[in-house]
């Protein structure tokens, strides 16, 4: 069986546009609410000093120190009272 090369071109054109044209389309099953303004405690506030670490907690039994978590520190400044 001799196949020609037009023909597995036409072949794979008429596949890859089948592909390119089909239309998918996806409802949300429960609608998300508007986008909330989150408040964070900061906004009024100023950093002085901020680095990342690491936090730890004194275990008694063991009588060592176990890491507790890695996030950011900061030192703020209150704009309006200076605290």
């Amino acid at each position: 069986m001799v196949v020609s090369l037009s023909f597995i071109i036409n072949l794979f054109s008429l596949f890859f546009a089948k592909a390119e044209t089909a239309t998918i389309d996806f409802k949300p099953v429960i609608p998300l609410p508007d986008l909330v303004d989150v408040k964070t405690g900061e906004e009024d506030e100023t950093p002085v000093f901020h680095e990342r670490a690491k936090i730890f907690r004194y275990d008694n039994d063991k009588k060592e120190w176990k890491e507790k978590g890695v996030g950011e520190f900061k030192i703020l400044k209150h704009n309006i009272n200076g605290m």
